[in-house]
């Protein structure tokens, strides 16, 4: 679908709706629009028609999906948003988490939303976290001397094959569950450093690592 506004909103008016839907519910964090798509009853008949065709998915032909329809003037936005704390965003997946620990380290943060020309539809969300002001504390993070000394760290022990090349770092907050609750967790912040992988792009290489921005230790 291109990007565009439906008759019954505008995509900035559906995103500041449901912003303020967010806000009522008193989550930790602010959130912050990533996707918006618009779709309206050609949009999904044609995903329908394309689902249909597909030999993966002949099941649904069998179950009688195929003579479902939807309404005329049906117009729906999806929006996806992410959640920052004071502009810095929090882990969601992207890049993949790199899993180097047996336990379950953390939940993404991210709010998927579907606003219709009937209202509201649903709120999926997940990783949400409670407000944090009164738990914050001050602390001080490494810079670029430390987040060299920990890439040498991760690497120094290791007989490598290929040559890694260390692209893009950035800042995120991390949700890492406490090891005691499934639940609970801190909020920490970390580095994340994308590299290239014998001059593979970082698309391509997909290899990611984030270190805490505190110990310098390997979080995943």
């Amino acid at each position: 679908t291109d990007d565009r506004d439906l008759s019954f909103m505008s995509r900035a008016d559906a995103v500041a709706r449901m912003q303020n839907f967010i806000e009522m519910l008193e989550v930790g964090g602010e959130p912050e629009t990533l996707e918006v798509v618009a779709m309206d009853q050609a949009d999904f008949e044609n995903v329908k028609k394309a689902i249909m065709e597909d030999s993966d998915y002949q099941f649904l032909s069998a179950k009688g999906y195929g003579s479902d329809t939807f309404d005329e003037g049906m117009e729906v936005y999806r929006i996806i948003f992410r959640m920052n704390v004071k502009g810095i965003p929090v882990y969601r997946n992207e890049p993949n988490l790199r899993q180097t620990s047996e336990r379950f380290l953390a939940y993404p943060a991210v709010i998927t939303a579907l606003i219709s020309n009937k209202g509201i539809e649903m709120v999926t969300m997940m990783g949400m976290f409670e407000p944090y002001e009164e738990d914050q504390k001050e602390v001080t993070m490494i810079g670029g001397d430390g987040i060299k000394e920990a890439i040498n760290k991760k690497f120094d022990d290791m007989v490598l094959a290929n040559e890694f090349r260390a692209k893009n770092i950035w800042m995120e907050y991390f949700t890492l569950l406490r090891e005691d609750s499934p639940t609970e967790m801190d909020l920490i912040p970390v580095w994340c450093v994308d590299f290239e992988v014998d001059g593979q792009s970082v698309e391509d290489s997909n290899y990611s690592i984030r270190f805490n921005a505190i110990t310098g230790e390997e979080i995943s």
